[in-house]
C-alpha cells in the first residue's frame, strides 16, 4: 500500500499510514513476545520436558510413574515435565470405542488413570516418579493452531515447538516407527518396552 502513494502529493498522509502500521508492528511483536514469556513461565526455560504418546499410555497408565526414566533418559529426572499432547487424549477416546476389547480395555485404562490423577484439569500436577518435582499436564493446543492429520506427526511437530523454550524435549514412545520418525526431524526420543513397565498391582488394574 505504501508504493502505491506519491510522498511528496500526500506526505501528512503517508506519515500517518506509517505511523498506524508500525503501531500494528508493535502491538504483534508485544503479542508474540507475550505468549514467549507465557510459555517459558508455564514450562520452565531450565526444565525437560517429556512428551508421551498414546500407545504409551494404554499400556502402562499409573505404571509410568514406576518406569526408570533416569536411565531410559540417561539423566537425572528431577524437576521433570511430563506431558501428554491433546490429540494422544483425542485418541484414547476414539480407541475406548474400537472393536478389539483389548484395545478398549487398555485405552479405558489410560483414561480412568487420568482422570483420578488430573481431576479433568489439564493444568500442571505432582506426578510421584523415583525423582522429585516432576509433573505432569495435558498440553492443550491453541484455538488457532491447526493439528496435523496424523497424530504421530502432530506430536513430533509439537516437540519440535516446545524444544525452543526448554532446556530439552523428549519424546517417549513404544513405537519403533515413532521413533525414527522424530529422530529424522532432529527431535530427541526414547524408546520404551514392556520390559521397562513394572508390572501391574492389584490397585492398577
Amino acid at each position: 500500500m505504501l508504493h502505491e502513494i506519491a510522498p511528496a502529493v500526500h506526505g501528512a498522509s503517508l506519515a500517518v499510514l506509517i505511523d498506524s502500521e508500525l503501531d500494528e508492528l508493535r502491538g504483534r511483536i508485544a503479542h508474540a513476545t507475550a505468549e514467549i514469556e507465557d510459555a517459558l513461565k508455564y514450562w520452565g526455560h531450565e526444565a525437560v520436558a517429556v512428551l508421551l504418546d498414546t500407545n504409551l499410555l494404554m499400556h502402562a497408565g499409573p505404571r509410568l510413574a514406576g518406569i526408570d526414566w533416569d536411565a531410559l533418559l540417561r539423566h537425572p529426572t528431577s524437576n521433570v515435565a511430563f506431558a501428554i499432547p491433546i490429540v494422544a487424549v483425542e485418541e484414547l477416546d476414539k480407541l475406548k470405542l474400537n472393536r478389539s476389547s483389548d484395545t478398549r480395555g487398555r485405552a479405558i485404562y489410560a483414561l480412568k488413570w487420568l482422570r483420578q490423577l488430573l481431576a479433568d484439569s489439564p493444568t500442571p500436577r505432582p506426578f510421584k516418579t523415583q525423582a522429585p518435582g516432576t509433573t505432569l499436564r495435558v498440553w492443550v493446543d491453541d484455538n488457532r493452531r491447526l493439528p496435523l492429520p496424523e497424530p504421530d506427526r502432530d506430536i513430533i511437530d509439537r516437540a519440535q515447538q516446545l524444544a525452543l523454550m526448554t532446556k530439552r524435549t523428549v519424546i517417549a514412545s513404544m513405537d519403533q516407527s515413532m521413533i525414527l520418525r522424530a529422530r529424522a526431524y532432529g527431535v530427541d526420543a526414547v524408546l520404551v518396552t514392556e520390559e521397562d513397565i513394572p508390572a501391574r498391582t492389584e490397585s492398577q488394574s
